[in-house]
């Protein structure tokens, strides 16, 4: 009787090793270098290491990287899917190997071209023969952002063949923007919305006639198919997980004040405890 008992314990103890360890193995972002990316990112690592008890690790990339990851199973999630325009193609890519839980931010999301208040050019058809005024470029970020490839379309579609789509990166674009705001010179940047930039400078975006960029974004939270079945308590955290661009555009704040984007994630789910709890989902 008794090796009967200790054998019915021995089956309790080690039945299911498989799916336990996978709930608690450590959660793989992947994410690329955008500002509102970096603080979506840090807060969802925050978010999940105190719901699940699990750690977090990131992984910054190109944004091409970024879907790609998630799709071949590398990654678990991004949070930093921009649709349906700027990511539309990643999307379409990777269609059969990941789920799209929505967004997380709705309304307000945007890409275009941004320029300083000073800039007399109110449209992006202004911008025709006015290349030598602004140096003949179009300062951009990565390579492979949609915002780039919408941009490409936009300088063929407005026959903008005077001027030159400079690639870069986020923090070099803004860079360039400042630099140019300091000395008031004429200067087009890729921007978009939510950026630092709108609370810290005098910037618009150029007028869009041909809706080449589209209208409102949303940002969504992008998994691995298999996320469903193999973790479920993480899809159903990352799945409630949704705010406002006010409350992102905080954590942005605090970056760029010097926080490390880890440490304005602690202060913002600190500051917020209800909208945690609605995280989740008490």
């Amino acid at each position: 009787m008794r090796r009967g008992v200790s054998t019915l314990l021995a089956g309790l103890l080690f039945a299911v090793p498989g799916p336990a360890s996978a709930q608690q193995a450590p959660v793989h972002l992947s994410y690329v270098a955008w500002d509102d990316c970096i603080a979506t990112t840090a807060v969802v690592r925050s978010f999940v290491e105190d719901a699940l008890g699990v750690s977090v690790r990131r992984t910054e990339v190109s944004a091409a990287d970024m879907w790609r990851l998630v799709a071949e199973g590398t990654a678990d999630a991004h949070v930093c899917g921009w649709l349906p325009v700027t990511h539309g193609r990643y999307i379409d890519r990777h269609r059969e190997a990941v789920e799209n839980l929505g967004p997380h931010i709705s309304g307000g999301a945007r890409i275009g071209w941004v320029v300083p208040d000073y800039v007399p050019a109110q449209t992006v058809p202004d911008l025709r023969n006015q290349a030598a005024l602004f140096g003949g470029r179009i300062v951009g970020i990565d390579p492979e952002a949609g915002l780039m490839t919408t941009s490409r379309k936009a300088l063929k579609d407005y026959g903008l063949a005077d001027f030159v789509l400079e690639a870069g990166s986020g923090s070099r674009m803004a860079e360039v923007l400042g630099d140019a705001i300091e000395a008031r010179a004429p200067v087009v940047v890729t921007g978009w919305t939510p950026h630092w930039m709108f609370g810290l400078w005098p910037v618009r975006y150029l007028e869009d006639p041909l809706q080449v960029f589209g209208g409102d974004e949303v940002i969504s939270t992008v998994v691995r198919k298999t996320l469903v079945t193999e973790r479920p308590r993480l899809r159903r955290a990352l799945n409630r997980f949704s705010w406002s661009i006010a409350l992102l555009q905080e954590v942005m704040a605090e970056i760029r004040r010097g926080v490390s984007p880890d440490e304005a994630a602690r202060r913002f789910l600190a500051r917020y405890p209800d909208q945690v709890r609605v995280w989740k989902g008490l």
